[in-house]
């Protein structure tokens, strides 16, 4: 249960921080620009990421999605990772570490909304899911 509920508060935080920094980005805010600018990522790149930021973090908010979500959200923050390490930025890419380490965590705890948000419907006659 205690697991559970560090997950729920985990993806949460998850969707939280993907939204902001995907909003951050599509409205060209300086402080994520400069991150992306200094990967040579021009405006339109900037704000496309930043849309894609926020329809990942929402693919978390369902269950058929939430694989997907989590992976499109490692492979971005891997993408960050990897264009700051070529460029030789060793703080960069630092940086995109603790959000690789968060999605891939919260992959392996599952999808921690089932009883919350999803109110499962089985046949009558149909046996109980094993757990």
């Amino acid at each position: 249960m205690l697991l559970r509920v560090l997950n729920m508060i985990l993806v949460i935080l998850a969707i939280f921080l993907a939204v902001r920094f995907g909003t951050d980005m599509i409205t060209l805010n300086e402080e994520m620009v400069s991150v992306y600018r200094h990967v040579n990522f021009s405006d339109g790149a900037i704000k496309f990421t930043g849309i894609v930021l926020i329809a990942s973090a929402l693919l978390l908010l369902l269950r058929k999605t939430f694989v997907a979500g989590n992976i499109l959200l490692i492979l971005q923050a891997l993408m960050l990772f990897v264009l700051n390490a070529v460029q030789g930025d060793g703080k960069g890419a630092v940086m995109a570490l603790p959000f690789i380490i968060l999605h891939i965590i919260i992959l392996l705890l599952r999808y921690p909304f089932v009883n919350v948000l999803i109110k499962e419907h089985r046949h009558p006659n149909e046996p109980e899911p094993k757990r």
